[in-house]
């Protein structure tokens, strides 16, 4: 397999609103390669590749965590942060949803992409009110570290969500990075796409890399690959967010370009399906029919485009279930134990075809998840 490297979600914010976020965070691209002996791609491999497909299909039916609190939790106060991506909402609803189950007091600010700085305003605000916990999510530690210490001083834990690999990690305070979950189903969709193409796939892969938790799917995607496909290949385009900012359409012509020149490559993975919205009608405009498109963290309308062939495969991981596991850390934290377990984070879900009919509500999500929390809470 061979990587080549080459520079070229939101709900009630608009794509400008992202631009000053995004400049806070450095976003140079760097050079990845990786080879192993060309040749054709083994039917075992294929196989191999199959079966991890097939197995990451099926619906979850355990919640990651499960080591049970000490006791029945003792009720605080918890503040989540709300942006403007709907995303982040759907996470933030689930946590405040998990520990008013437990019996805490919850409330709510908000901060807007458009100006990171509110983050800080808000963390500092959120102090005053004395919580036990606050928690928000997406957000790199570029934007919010400044409030560490203050945080550290008052005895509050930050429990900041979905941020991917970051250089602080426990005993200072707990990170929510959920990168298991991301780099096993950018896995599965890769072993997907070797056994759909027979081993022979070459895949322009559209990274939004000032995530990094978005990054970390790739990761995944690409070991498939190393491990599985000899004969494939992948061609690294990072996407410029801040051209996406101004202008999405930008974007897609910048993937229909570099496959109008590379006709052999007939998959486009992106790491964010939010990014590329459009993108079947120009590469259809631009007589690509053929390339199928393919990635992580589908919206609703992805899920129509799959029904209607518009799209092929994409990996899910089910963000209200996410937040429930920003409340198990909270609790673990109030009964002074490591919260290691509730940075497992979500689980998983490749949606192909066969199975998309299961809705983006349900998507990835243990139809037991919250008799298994509040087992795990001792709620009863």
């Amino acid at each position: 397999m061979h990587v080549t490297n080459q520079t070229t979600r939101r709900g009630r914010g608009s794509r400008l609103a992202r631009t000053a976020l995004l400049s806070t965070v450095a976003a140079a691209a760097v050079t990845l390669s990786a080879i192993i002996p060309a040749g054709a791609t083994s039917s075992a491999s294929i196989a191999r590749a199959k079966a991890v497909a097939v197995t990451a299909e099926k619906t979850p039916t355990n919640i990651l965590q499960t080591t049970r609190l000490n006791s029945k939790p003792t009720p605080h106060k918890f503040i989540f942060i709300y942006d403007d991506i709907q995303q982040s909402q759907v996470i933030g609803a689930g946590a405040i949803a998990g520990l008013q189950a437990a019996g805490w007091q919850t409330s709510e600010l908000e901060w807007f992409t458009a100006n990171p700085s509110t983050l800080v305003t808000e963390l500092r605000a959120a102090l005053q009110q004395h919580p036990f916990a606050v928690s928000f999510a997406g957000a790199t530690e570029a934007v919010w570290g400044s409030v560490v210490s203050a945080y550290k001083a008052a005895h509050v834990w930050l429990i900041p969500s979905v941020i991917g690999p970051q250089a602080t990690t426990y005993p200072q305070y707990p990170i929510g990075a959920n990168i298991s979950s991301f780099l096993q189903g950018g896995t599965a969709l890769g072993d997907w796409t070797i056994n759909d193409s027979h081993g022979t796939a070459r895949v322009l892969v559209s990274d939004v890399n000032v995530y990094p938790i978005l990054t970390t799917a790739y990761t995944g995607f690409k070991k498939a690959f190393q491990q599985n496909c000899s004969s494939c290949k992948i061609h690294y385009l990072p996407m410029d967010l801040a051209t996406w900012a101004t202008n999405s359409a930008t974007t897609n012509g910048q993937i229909v370009s570099w496959l109008r020149e590379n006709p052999t490559y007939k998959y486009v993975m992106t790491t964010d399906l939010t990014f590329t919205g459009g993108l079947r009608s120009a590469l259809n405009t631009a007589g690509l029919n053929n390339v199928k498109i393919i990635g992580a963290q589908p919206n609703p309308p992805d899920f129509s485009a799959l029904q209607a062939g518009q799209e092929s495969a994409f990996v899910a991981n089910n963000n209200t279930v996410g937040g429930w596991a920003i409340a198990d850390a909270a609790l673990r934290l109030s009964e002074h134990m490591n919260p290691a377990q509730s940075n497992l984070g979500q689980p998983y879900q490749l949606v192909t075809p066969a199975n998309v009919s299961i809705g983006f509500d349900l998507v990835g999500k243990p139809a037991g998840y919250i008799s298994g929390y509040r087992h795990l809470w001792r709620l009863g």
